[in-house]
């Protein structure tokens, strides 16, 4: 049965307020206080370090490691969202903000060291996201979404001009989906939109869809 429009509006009001408490309970450039020594005793480690240069108007963190700990009541709902759907881009240091022109939603973003002078930013959550086009052709980005565990043994599949790709298991492909906005970006791919629909044993689905608008990759993101 899917949630009726009340029930949606309803979780939609509560996701921001964690979000927001999250967010400002988080200081900057600075871990989480972890007086008691849960990280150093084996237990959970600190929080991630919340990240003055946002991406858009999403809640930013620092954190160096794959999965992200956030303490208290209101991080398991941001660990959660990492277990879904995300849009990942390796992107040189210098052209991290010039290349997200906009970013809002319900979610938010993490950001990793991935290489001498590069980073990778992963935007979880049901996002909008507005890509500079000649960043992205310009300084070769490179995105990909992934799927993470509550995914695993689930399917995506891929369309292009509204024909529906084969469907494949996200297990084979570690569960990461290559949509080729690199290509569109730099105009070597003349397609009037892309998309992805993944969907889990659980019957949780995950959208995606991929316009280029005025010089603007916009990329949607959506759960049902």
């Amino acid at each position: 049965m899917k949630p009726s429009s009340a029930h949606r509006n309803l979780w939609s009001r509560v996701l921001v307020a964690l979000l927001l408490l999250v967010g400002l309970s988080s200081p900057s450039f600075a871990q989480n206080d972890n007086t008691t020594g849960e990280g150093a005793a084996g237990g959970p480690p600190p929080g991630p370090m919340f990240f003055d240069e946002a991406i858009g108007t999403l809640p930013t963190y620092w954190a160096e490691e794959e999965f992200v700990y956030f303490p208290g009541p209101a991080g398991a709902v941001l660990m959660a969202l990492q277990k879904g759907q995300s849009f990942e881009a390796l992107v040189p240091v210098q052209w991290v903000k010039p290349l997200f022109k906009s970013a809002s939603g319900l979610g938010f973003a993490l950001v990793n060291p991935a290489g001498p002078g590069m980073l990778r930013v992963r935007i979880f959550g049901a996002v909008q996201l507005g890509l500079d086009a000649s960043v992205m052709a310009s300084a070769k980005i490179q995105t990909q979404l992934r799927f993470g565990l509550d995914f695993m043994f689930g399917h995506a599949q891929v369309f292009k001009n509204g024909q529906a790709g084969q469907p494949f298991a996200l297990l084979s492909t570690a569960g990461l989906v290559d949509l080729g906005l690199l290509p569109l970006a730099q105009g070597k791919l003349q397609l009037h939109g892309i998309g992805c629909r993944a969907w889990n044993p659980k019957n949780q689905q995950a959208k995606a869809r991929v316009m280029l608008q005025n010089g603007i990759v916009r990329v949607l993101m959506s759960y049902s």
